[in-house]
């Protein structure tokens, strides 16, 4: 099963259910399938025309949810989820799980671009697969977590944002292959968190909060280990444990994945050259930013520079 937008729809439409062909309040691709019995994926590039509102009832299960771009308002069971991607963050991965049907609610901004993928699995699914611990917390009926999302999985990410337009059987099998990949990191994250980040205290939860916000700030030059401990007050060797614990990923993953972010958004949304967005990233060699800006997006920054100069004012 697939459902497709948008195009074709009066502007500040608000209507029930899935966005459904010929909803004119979007530009670009939104595109669901449903993979197996239980577990569905949906991917979408989009840019909002006219405002917008989505109600519906979604189902009991768990979703993951991954925001490449821009900022989606969106409740559930009346709760706000926070689901977006601000400059220079890196990516984060939201998982919600709901022990039963609750109602949704999106809305949409004109100007609103929006860049992202969503895994739904239902508990059945879930339990048939030996993963039943994540449908089984989900007590009381809403429960909301944040975790990071490694560089390879941003990688993932982006090719299934470019694939799901592919309508063919090798683009599905694909498709459904990298969704379970995605399952898989993020469970392996999860399970790593319960062995060593369960215990981090408020007064860590602080050091670590200075450490990123120091990281996130950077200009030129990459920071130093020594740096970044010395900012959180913390010696190196508990500044890579509060790193893998809270974000699954080494200091310098983070570092690297928070500076390409901010580079990939530059190239973008401000037109910068090449080389002033390898300087962003902490790169003196724009050929070596290049080629680790590939690797993490699938992109050529000069693509993206390229579409930046041709996309015409708004």
């Amino acid at each position: 099963m697939e459902h497709r937008g948008p195009r074709g729809s009066r502007c500040g439409e608000r209507f029930d259910g899935d966005w459904r062909p010929g909803f004119a309040a979007l530009d670009g691709h939104y595109i669901k399938r449903v993979l197996r019995e239980g577990l569905s994926l949906s991917a979408q590039d989009v840019r909002v025309r006219a405002p917008f509102e989505v109600c519906g009832v979604r189902a009991a299960g768990v979703m993951l949810h991954f925001v490449l771009e821009g900022r989606v308002r969106a409740s559930l069971g009346g709760e706000a989820l926070e689901l977006g991607r601000g400059a220079g963050e890196p990516v984060r991965m939201v998982m919600s799980a709901a022990n039963d049907s609750m109602a949704f609610r999106r809305r949409g901004s004109a100007g609103d671009r929006v860049r992202g993928v969503n895994v739904e699995m239902s508990h059945a699914w879930l339990r048939a697969n030996g993963l039943g611990a994540l449908a089984d917390g989900a007590k009381p009926s809403l429960r909301r977590t944040c975790g990071s999302v490694l560089p390879e999985d941003v990688r993932l990410l982006e090719r299934l944002i470019r694939l799901m337009p592919e309508d063919t059987p090798l683009a599905r099998l694909e498709v459904e292959a990298l969704a379970l990949r995605l399952i898989c990191s993020t469970c392996a994250e999860f399970a790593g968190r319960a062995g060593c980040g369960a215990g981090m205290g408020r007064d860590d939860r602080r050091k670590l909060a200075r450490m990123e916000q120091f990281i996130e700030a950077g200009q030129g030059d990459l920071p130093e280990l020594s740096e970044i401990a010395r900012i959180g007050n913390v010696s190196l060797s508990t500044m890579r444990r509060m790193f893998r614990a809270a974000h699954g990923c080494t200091v310098q993953q983070y570092v690297r994945g928070t500076r390409l972010a901010r580079a990939r958004v530059a190239l973008e949304r401000d037109g910068v050259t090449v080389a002033e967005a390898a300087h962003l990233a902490g790169y003196r060699s724009p050929a070596n930013f290049a080629t680790a800006f590939r690797r993490a997006t699938g992109l050529a920054p000069s693509h993206l520079a390229r579409s930046k100069a041709r996309m015409p004012p708004v």
